[in-house]
């Protein structure tokens, strides 16, 4: 009947809790695997400067340019100034970094979790696709390789770690049918 299905799912949700708390350590120390990863090659480089005109490929503290034979001198990020367009005041430029980052294993957690809910990963992913080395502001598509470090997180983290929690479940409800039809149960 039909509570008697509903009794074997329920019992082996139940019965799974054990499994599903040794795959959720796995995915931890998935998560923590590539967290670490994460910080030793994109740490400090998803800063920015806050002003929008800041130039691609610049370092923080100014630089200079060679445009048609000329040096033109870039002023450091810190000592600009520009016009806010949402209060249009004029407000000091700043280096911060991006709002989610791999400047420390806790920051890159909270990137890799939201990545791995399949919301907002592919902005995150290009950003670190444009980062050229720390202390220097992005460039499109300067580092076209970190793409893979997102693509392997996830096929990994994501659809096999989920796929791991499906399978001790219907491994439990598997095991639990029987036993129902045995007439153990």
């Amino acid at each position: 009947s039909r509570s008697d299905g509903m009794r074997v799912v329920v019992s082996a949700l139940v019965h799974s809790i054990k499994g599903i708390t040794i795959v959720l350590f796995v995915l931890l120390l998935v998560f923590l695997m590539f967290s670490i990863l994460g910080v030793q090659l994109f740490s400090g480089k998803l800063h920015h400067c806050t002003d929008p005109s800041f130039p691609q490929d610049t370092p923080a503290g100014g630089g200079s340019v060679v445009e048609g034979g000329a040096l033109r001198l870039i002023p450091p990020c810190e000592g600009r100034t520009f016009l806010d367009p949402v209060t249009q005041f004029e407000t000091p430029a700043a280096w911060v970094p991006a709002t989610y980052n791999f400047d420390n294993v806790a920051n890159a957690l909270l990137l890799l979790f939201i990545a791995s809910s399949g919301e907002g990963w592919p902005s995150m992913m290009f950003a670190v696709a444009d980062t050229t080395e720390a202390g220097r502001s992005s460039k499109r598509d300067a580092s076209p390789n970190a793409i893979w470090f997102f693509v392997f997180f996830i096929l990994i983290g994501s659809f096999l770690c989920v796929q791991l929690v499906v399978g001790v479940i219907f491994d439990q409800f598997v095991r639990m049918r029987k036993e129902m039809d045995c007439g153990v149960l």
